[in-house]
């Protein structure tokens, strides 16, 4: 759910407003320096994730939503491809994919697992039609933390791509968005500020370079174009050609931010708190008769 914002993210939003300009569109000093943090703002994100800059780009959304929402409207080349989801999924990864593609479902037992049985099956079922499975990390619901390395390997081993819903999971646990081989690196990922302790209105995709550079962009206006004819125009390259009109900078530094303070309370100690507090929890439930919890635990 929603975090408070740390002091540290309010003091460096503070600082940014005295300084800021127009990003990519000016060439006087607070226009160049806004440019260049803005660009650092990418490249620090995709070291939080340890996502390879020749292979990952970062594109700038207001949250995890309009990403899910601007991938189904992107990745989507035709209505038979299929696309394969989870009963465990929000809404915002569920609907944006409806109407769109031949969309599967993976069902839930009866502790609110996924039945991975039920995903190899649908990809051996669909084998060379399933373009994507889409999935969240972490349910919303139970908490329940799905093993990306698994699905993720035996996503590409009948060579569909990885889209993880990250909203859950991304101030909770260290994220390494190449896994420990190609097979088990998540192809796009998906994440809002506003739950790992920075405001409203800023989050991110982090998706194969290749991928945006081949297809269209879903949003055009100012900052997507090279040049404009009246009767064609030649796009930027990604993010740049993905991030129509002004862009929100401080959004971009607020999460960032957050993500540096994150780092320096250490995701290890972040992990070791929680487990305490889920034995604490657990234990007082479970003393509890007729309490039936879910998971592992």
């Amino acid at each position: 759910a929603t975090t408070p914002v740390f002091k540290s993210v309010i003091n460096k939003i503070t600082e940014a407003c005295t300084l800021y300009g127009s990003i990519g569109r000016g060439l006087g000093q607070k226009s160049e320096y806004s440019t260049k943090q803005y660009c650092q703002c990418r490249d620090y994100i995709l070291e939080f994730l340890n996502a390879p800059k020749d292979k990952y780009t970062v594109i700038f959304v207001n949250n995890t939503t309009e990403g899910i929402n601007r991938l189904s409207n992107i990745l989507i080349e035709n209505r038979n491809d299929v696309i394969i989801t989870t009963r465990m999924e929000h809404h915002s990864n569920d609907l944006p994919w409806r109407g769109k593609c031949n969309l599967k479902y993976i069902e839930v037992d009866n502790y609110g697992r996924l039945k991975l049985d039920e995903l190899q099956y649908l990809l051996e079922k669909y084998n060379g039609l399933v373009k994507y499975v889409t999935i969240t990390a972490a349910s919303n619901v139970t908490g329940y933390v799905n093993d990306l390395s698994y699905i993720s390997k035996l996503v590409h081993s009948y060579n569909a791509k990885l889209i993880v819903d990250a909203a859950q999971i991304v101030a909770h646990k260290k994220i390494n968005i190449s896994g420990n081989s190609k097979d088990e690196s998540i192809d796009f990922l998906v994440f809002s500020a506003h739950k790992m302790y920075a405001p409203f209105g800023s989050g991110a995709i982090v998706g194969l370079k290749e991928t945006f550079e081949r297809l269209d962009t879903d949003l055009k206006g100012g900052g997507t174009v090279d040049s404009v004819l009246d009767d064609s125009e030649i796009l930027l390259s990604t993010p740049e050609k993905n991030e129509a009109g002004s862009p929100n900078f401080f959004g971009a530094i607020a999460l960032v931010q957050a993500m540096k303070e994150l780092e320096n309370i250490r995701f290890e100690d972040i992990e070791d708190n929680e487990r305490l507090l889920l034995k604490r929890t657990l234990n007082g439930l479970n003393s509890i008769k007729g309490v039936v919890t879910y998971g592992d635990s």
